[in-house]
C-alpha cells in the first residue's frame, strides 16, 4: 500500500481489509498478537472469564425478563490483553470492550477469553459469532473494515540510552537486543548477524534485564507499554519509527455478517466525533490518533526505503 494511500484511510480513521493478502505470508502476525508488550498480557491457556452485558441501546421493554422478553445473546471472543481487553474487578473491560458497547447492537455480550487461535477456530465453527483480533482476510469470517487499534511493534530502551530514534537494526551492531522466545518477528530480524539477540523465556525477565541495563533494547508493543508507570516516569522510551505496523479488526461468524455493517458505520462515527480517542484516554494511554501518526511514520520510512533500493538497482 502506498504512503498517501495509507495516509487517506489512517485519516478517514480506517485501513480497509486487503482481499489480496495472502494469510500463509502473514501468519506471523496474528501470532505475534499474544506477545503483546514483551509478554506481560499473555493469553491463558483456558477461557479465563465470561462476562455478560447488555447493550445500552436496547429499550427496557426489550431486555426486562419479568416482561417475558430479552435480547438474543452474541458471543464475543477474545484474550487479556490490557488495555485493549482484560477483566477488572470481575468485570471484562478495555477499549475495545468499551467500543464494542457503544457500537450498540442489538444484542446482549456475553465476553469469553481464550488463546487466539483457539478464539478463531470457535468463530470459524460458530462457536462463537464475533472475534475482537484479526489481521488477515479469511473465506469463513466477515471482517469489519474499520480499525480502531494498531498493533505497533518496536525497540524499547532505557533513558540512559544513546538511541534515540530507530533508523535501522545495523544501529544496534555489537550490542545486545531482547526477544522472547517464540516470537514469531525475530523470524524476519535474526539475519541482522550485527545484533546479540537474547532470548527471553519471560516478559518479565527480559524487562528486568533491560532495566538493569543487562540488555541495550528489547521488542515490545507500544500501547501496551504505555500503560506501565517506567514509560509514564521516562524511564524507557519507545523508538520510532517502528519495526512492524499491524492493523487489527473484528470479525464475525458468517451466520453474523450483518452486524458488520453496523459495526463499520458506528466505529466511522465514534472515530469522527473523537469518542475513540476519549476511550483510549480513559484506560489510561495515548490516544488512538498518536498511533495513526506512528504508522504515517512508519510507512513514510518503509516508503523511502524502498525508494532507495530502487535508486541503487538504476544505478548500477
Amino acid at each position: 500500500m502506498s504512503f498517501f494511500g495509507l495516509k487517506r484511510r489512517l485519516i478517514e480513521g480506517s485501513i480497509a481489509t486487503s482481499k489480496a493478502a495472502k494469510s500463509d505470508g502473514r501468519a506471523w502476525i496474528i501470532a505475534a498478537l499474544i506477545f503483546c508488550s514483551m509478554g506481560i498480557y499473555a493469553a491463558p491457556a483456558e477461557v479465563i472469564s465470561t462476562t455478560h452485558t447488555t447493550s445500552p441501546a436496547a429499550p427496557t421493554s426489550q431486555i426486562s425478563e419479568a416482561q417475558g422478553t430479552k435480547l438474543p445473546v452474541l458471543n464475543v471472543c477474545g484474550f487479556d490483553w490490557a488495555p485493549y481487553s482484560y477483566v477488572k474487578d470481575g468485570q471484562t473491560a478495555g477499549v475495545l470492550i468499551d467500543l464494542l458497547k457503544r457500537v450498540e447492537l442489538p444484542y446482549e455480550m456475553h465476553f469469553s477469553f481464550m488463546p487466539l487461535p483457539r478464539c478463531t477456530a470457535a468463530v470459524r465453527l460458530g462457536q462463537q459469532d464475533l472475534m475482537l483480533y484479526r489481521s488477515t482476510p479469511d473465506d469463513d469470517l466477515t471482517m469489519a473494515d474499520v480499525a480502531v487499534q494498531l498493533h505497533i511493534s518496536g525497540i524499547v530502551v532505557t533513558s540512559a540510552s544513546h538511541h534515540r530514534r530507530f533508523t535501522g537494526l545495523p544501529q544496534f551492531s555489537g550490542e545486545s537486543l531482547g526477544v522472547l522466545r517464540g516470537n514469531p518477528i525475530y523470524q524476519s530480524l535474526k539475519h541482522y548477524q550485527g545484533v546479540d539477540w537474547q532470548m527471553q523465556n519471560s516478559g518479565k525477565s527480559m524487562w528486568q534485564m533491560l532495566m538493569r541495563g543487562r540488555l541495550d533494547g528489547a521488542i515490545g508493543e507500544y500501547l501496551s507499554l504505555t500503560s506501565l508507570q517506567v514509560y509514564r516516569s521516562g524511564d524507557v522510551q519507545f523508538l520510532t519509527p517502528p519495526l512492524h505496523v499491524t492493523p487489527v479488526y473484528m470479525a464475525a461468524h458468517k451466520s453474523k455478517a450483518a452486524i458488520i455493517p453496523l459495526i463499520n458505520a458506528r466505529l466511522h462515527e465514534l472515530l469522527a466525533d473523537g469518542s475513540v480517542d476519549r476511550i483510549y484516554q480513559q484506560h489510561r494511554v495515548e490516544p488512538f490518533s498518536v498511533l495513526q501518526t506512528m504508522a504515517l511514520d512508519f510507512e513514510r520510512t518503509q516508503r523511502e526505503k524502498r525508494l532507495k533500493a530502487s535508486n541503487l538497482v538504476e544505478t548500477r
